[in-house]
Parts: structure tokens; C-alpha cells; sequence
């Protein structure tokens, strides 16, 4: 059996945040599920323990329904997460994989090749070659050129025979107690065992250290919708009332074009539509203030650790004629999203007499955004 340790007890000092880095997004999802799902899809592992603090309930929800899946408490240090890891796994593996929970773009096939040197040579480091120049500096100037073919980068996975990992681990706890601080697998294993086996890592398995390592990602989302006009209710179209004889029907004030916007921002974090989180069988959101559903999508995308970039709305209408009410729009959904107005865009046109919208039955509109961290 091959059983993976991932790595998420840290304390994400550097990453300068209040909220644990493992619990922000990157590329629409968080970094912990990221990267659990990788080795969770791998046909090459049968057991994963996930290493978190002590009583971290919010991660250990994230994972507890997995079926592959096991807890261990976290230490004060990494060699002490990675021991009480290792402790779980009692003996029913034969290779264990090291890897640290803060590296969500790893891949299968660096798994596999750490797993197939294990087993032939007892490890494999996932380690990547220097391409430039290095020097040595003492602070203030720059001294001695190192040659850059006799180092490496170490990454993780880091693989290894179980039980020499394990004997490696107990002897160093033996030797230094809880003060053993090796910030490294493969260092325990050269101080114990032997020399680790080199496995081909990747430039793209970078580890999530600091703010600015995810804060350059973006993503986009999509929405559109539609409502019908009716007689008796007001119009309202990107939060503002449009004087018009007639309004959209909906189970909320029916703004056709905030619904777009909101179905976009959903999307763009891969989540799923309105009718989830605003049911129209839900009294409670009844004739409600589409500009209030619209804040409470703003508190998804801030607790995802995003922000919104720009937005654009295209709204389909024959009547009224919507171009005076542009920049007030704008000033409304401005001040929701948190974006200045020449970050977002409203065009209006019609659908030339085609269709329940070109007959003045109805209203569409098209939204996207863009969110970034």
C-alpha cells in the first residue's frame, strides 16, 4: 500500500494573512483542496492522512467525507507534523509520500516517479535544476560564484520506503527531542539512512509561501438572464428604478441584469448559479432588493479572498430607451462591487423587434467579470 501525508498544519507566517493560506483560492479553488485532489485522483495512492493543527475544524470539514482520508495532529514545527504523520500510518504501507499541502500545482506523473524510485532505490525528492547564476553574498556584496550543475532545488513529493523514513524520523527525535528542527524530509534521511534518489520535479510545483505567489490570479465568469414585463411593477435594471409602464416579473424585484452580474461572479469561482442560493421557494426572498442579493455574493467573493477586476453588462431591451440611465448604474453597481465606474462597462441595445424581447415583453442581459486575488 502507498500511503500519501499531506502537509497542513503550518502557521502561514509569511504569507502575511489573517486567514490560513491553505484556506485561500487559487485558480477557483482552495489551495489545501487543490492539492488534496490531486493526490486524491491518483490511481497510484491508497491512504491519505491529512496533517492539520489540533482541533482546526474548519479544515478538517473540508476533507472528513473522503473516503481515502485520516487525521493526525499537527506540531509546533514541520519535523514534528511530519513524525505524528508518519505515527498514524501504523504499518499497513510500504512507500509514503511527503508532500506539502501549500503545493497545489503538483502533477501525477511527479507522484509516480517519486513512487517508482522509492520502491527501486528507497526514495525519491522531487528536486529541480538551478538555471541562474549563483553567487554567494554576505549581505551587501556579492563573493564566489557557486557552480549551479552541483545544486538543486528540493521540492515536494518527497518518497521513501516507509519503514527507513520512520526509522529515520525516531532516530532524530531520540537525538535532538522536540527541538529537532530539520526543514526537510531528505535531510532526516541523509542524517539517518543514506543518500536520496533525485526525481525530476517541475518549475510549475512552486510552494504557496507568500501573499503575492496567488495574488497575480484571475478568473472570469459568465451570466445572463431574462425576465418578462408585466404591468403593476416597478423596473428596476442595475439597482436603479427606470420609470417605464411596466416591470420584470420575478419572485425578488426581478433586475434582470443584477442577476446576470451575480450568476457571472458565481461562476468565475466555480460556483453554482443564484436559484442555489436565492430559491425562489424561499419566502424570505420574496419582491427582496436585488442590490441586497448582490452584497450577499460580494461576501462569497471576499471569503474566497477575491476581489472584483472589472465587469461588463450588456442589457437587451426594445423599451425604454436605457442610455440616460447609464452612469447612474454604474454609481450603483460601483459601489456593491467596490470598483471604480471606469471599471465597468453597461451597453444597451435591442433585439430589432425579434423575438419576446424585440415585441417589449421581456427583458435580457448579459454579464462578465473578471476576479483576481
Amino acid at each position: 500500500m502507498t500511503s500519501a501525508i499531506l502537509l497542513m498544519a503550518g502557521n502561514s507566517q509569511r504569507f502575511m494573512s489573517e486567514k490560513n493560506k491553505l484556506l485561500h483560492s487559487v485558480e477557483g479553488d482552495l489551495v489545501g483542496r487543490k492539492t488534496f485532489d490531486v493526490f486524491n485522483n491518483s490511481k497510484h495512492i491508497d491512504k491519505i492522512v491529512i496533517v492539520r493543527k489540533s482541533g482546526d475544524a474548519e479544515m478538517e470539514n473540508i476533507f472528513k467525507h473522503q473516503e481515502k482520508v485520516t487525521f493526525a495532529d499537527g506540531g509546533n514545527t514541520r519535523f514534528l507534523s511530519v513524525l505524528s504523520g508518519l505515527r498514524s500510518l501504523g504499518n499497513d504501507s510500504d512507500i509514503v509520500v511527503i508532500h506539502d499541502g501549500a503545493r497545489p500545482f503538483v502533477n501525477d506523473k511527479i507522484i509516480l516517479d517519486s513512487i517508482v524510485s522509492a520502491k527501486k532505490f528507497g526514495s525519491g525528492i522531487a528536486s529541480i535544476k538551478v538555471v541562474d547564476t549563483l553567487r554567494m553574498c554576505d549581505g551587501e556584496n556579492l563573493l564566489e560564484v557557486v557552480d549551479r550543475d552541483s545544486v538543486v532545488r528540493i521540492q515536494t513529493p518527497q518518497t521513501f520506503v516507509l519503514e527507513n523514513i520512520v526509522t529515520a524520523y525516531e532516530k532524530a527525535i531520540l537525538e535532538y527531542g522536540d527541538s529537532a528542527n530539520f526543514t526537510d524530509d531528505s535531510l532526516v534521511y541523509s542524517e539517518y539512512i543514506g543518500t536520496p534518489k533525485y526525481i525530476e520535479g517541475s518549475d510549475k510545483n512552486k510552494k504557496i509561501t507568500y501573499l503575492n505567489d496567488i495574488e497575480n490570479t484571475i478568473l472570469t465568469g459568465i451570466g445572463y438572464d431574462i425576465h418578462q414585463l408585466v404591468e403593476g411593477r416597478p423596473l428596476f435594471l442595475c439597482g436603479l428604478e427606470v420609470p417605464h409602464s411596466k416591470g420584470l416579473l420575478g419572485h425578488s424585484d426581478g433586475d434582470a441584469p443584477i442577476h446576470a452580474v451575480m450568476d457571472s461572479i458565481l461562476s468565475s469561482l466555480g460556483k453554482r448559479d443564484i436559484g442555489h442560493y436565492f430559491p425562489d421557494t424561499d419566502e424570505s426572498f420574496s419582491g427582496i432588493d436585488s442590490k441586497v442579493l448582490l452584497s450577499r455574493v460580494m461576501e462569497i467573493v471576499s471569503e474566497e479572498g477575491y476581489r472584483i477586476g472589472n465587469l461588463s453588462v450588456s442589457i437587451i431591451a426594445e423599451q425604454p430607451k436605457l442610455s440616460p440611465y447609464i452612469e447612474d448604474m454604474k454609481k450603483v453597481l460601483g459601489g456593491i462591487l467596490d470598483i471604480p465606474n471606469n471599471k465597468i462597462g453597461i451597453t444597451v441595445t435591442t433585439n430589432e423587434g425579434m423575438g419576446l424581447i424585440g415585441e417589449g415583453c421581456a427583458i435580457g442581459a448579459f454579464a462578465t467579470v473578471s476576479v483576481y486575488r
